[in-house]
């Protein structure tokens, strides 16, 4: 590729990516999810008035576990999502819809005040 071209596609200028600011990006993204599906997971149990206690006995799960999971701390393997939507009555991929669908409108909101801000 020629000089020429690169003034053609300026963002081949672009400055690296820092190794630990892609990292921090990713454990902020990993953070988000969690906590998304932990809400997700929440309002699950909640709407069927279970407690965490019979979750986690209907999932075989510790009750300490689902707590951090409904608090974003820890995510769940695939073979413990399978077993909560097992308890729960559910579809897994209901639960997974259901946090993109949080995480979407977290985006959105996040960024309706920039889209105002810009308007003004």
């Amino acid at each position: 590729m020629s000089s020429q071209d690169n003034e053609q596609v300026p963002f081949l200028e672009a400055p690296p990516i820092e190794e630990e600011d892609t990292r921090q990006a990713i454990d902020e993204a990993q953070d988000r999810v969690r906590r998304a599906f932990g809400k997700v997971l929440k309002a699950a149990r909640t709407s069927r008035s279970m407690s965490q206690q019979s979750l986690a006995d209907s999932a075989g799960a510790d009750r300490s576990y689902l707590s951090m999971l409904e608090r974003g701390l820890q995510q769940p393997t695939l073979a413990m999502l399978l077993r909560i939507s097992k308890a729960l009555s559910t579809e897994p991929e209901k639960l997974v819809t259901a946090t993109l669908e949080r995480l979407e409108a977290e985006d959105a909101s996040a960024s309706a005040p920039q889209a105002d801000r810009q308007a003004a």
